[in-house]
């Protein structure tokens, strides 16, 4: 597998399925040069009864490869859902990232993942974001993406790799698993090129929207606020995606599309020392200048 990968320091995540297995055996051949320096990196979600074995496993393959291994096991339970695993599984990478000071995640997502969650996403409805999803990040990065799930398949196959299969994949009551198991499998490879081409036409496109909306957050005149005038100047519908660029810079992402519109209306709006819920832990404070984000923990009265 041919992977652009700049050299530095990072968090492979491994979950022991097919996918991230190719992808720690692709780079654990890279490991010896000095130039790239690679920590293994497993979440058990706490989920299966048998995900024991997963991690025994990746901790195998880890080993030898002569790769250090940093595992968690959470109690997420059987009942949990896929938001709530994806975002433990974040928070653990990204303190491994930190511990390691490493400069990203390493994730196994590939060419048929971005089809099934762009699919996902026009289902419960999306923004542009979620018509290519599953983009490399400044801190997440998926070197298998130009790669299809046959393709892996055949790549595990001819290097006689071990994987585990998780069975709770084959439960169609699941939106996600439907799509992957019932829904693309039924059109033909004829009827998903145009869908594929638009995902990555997108995709660049995304690119240079958020450079741009890069460059705005940047021109503003203290670093981590907005400037309320110049938010207010802005058409409603690029003030909004200036908003989400924001919010996604501060490591907030568990937004929907009415609060972004409700956030956006704030700012343009409400009274100078008021302050307003975001998400759970993070709150928006006004001045009559300035919209700043704060943490709960930091929520104090208005001075007076």
């Amino acid at each position: 597998m041919d992977m652009k990968l700049r050299p530095g320091n990072y968090v492979i995540a491994v979950s022991g399925g097919v996918d991230s297995m190719s992808l720690l055996h692709a780079l654990a051949a890279q490991s010896d040069d000095k130039a790239y320096r690679f920590t293994v990196a497993h979440f058990d979600h706490g989920i299966r009864r048998d995900s024991i074995e997963d991690r025994k496993l990746v901790q195998e393959y880890a080993k030898q490869y002569n790769l250090p291994f940093v595992y968690e096991a959470g109690q997420l339970g059987a009942h949990a859902s896929e938001e709530e695993a994806r975002d433990a599984r974040y928070v653990f990478l990204r303190s491994v990232m930190q511990a390691c000071n490493a400069q990203a995640i390493l994730t196994a997502h590939h060419k048929d993942d971005a089809l099934e969650t762009a699919v996902f996403n026009i289902l419960r409805g999306t923004g542009r974001q979620g018509l290519a999803p599953l983009s490399s990040q400044a801190d997440v990065q998926r070197p298998l993406i130009a790669y299809t799930k046959k393709d892996i398949y055949m790549y595990a196959r001819s290097h006689q790799l071990q994987w585990r299969e998780d069975e709770t994949n084959q439960d169609n009551t699941f939106s996600r698993n439907y799509i992957r198991n019932q829904l693309l499998p039924s059109l033909s490879a004829q009827k998903l090129e145009p869908l594929d081409r638009s995902i990555a036409e997108v995709r660049t496109s995304n690119q240079a929207i958020d450079e741009a909306l890069g460059e705005l957050v940047n021109q503003q005149p203290k670093s981590g606020s907005l400037d309320r005038d110049f938010f207010v100047s802005l058409p409603h519908i690029v003030a909004k995606e200036l908003l989400v660029y924001w919010l996604r810079k501060h490591g907030i992402r568990d937004f929907d599309r009415r609060g972004i519109e409700r956030l956006t209306i704030t700012i343009k709006t409400a009274g100078s020392g008021t302050r307003h819920d975001i998400v759970s832990s993070h709150i928006l404070s006004l001045t009559p200048d300035e919209a700043m984000i704060i943490t709960a923990s930091e929520k104090k009265s208005p001075k007076k």
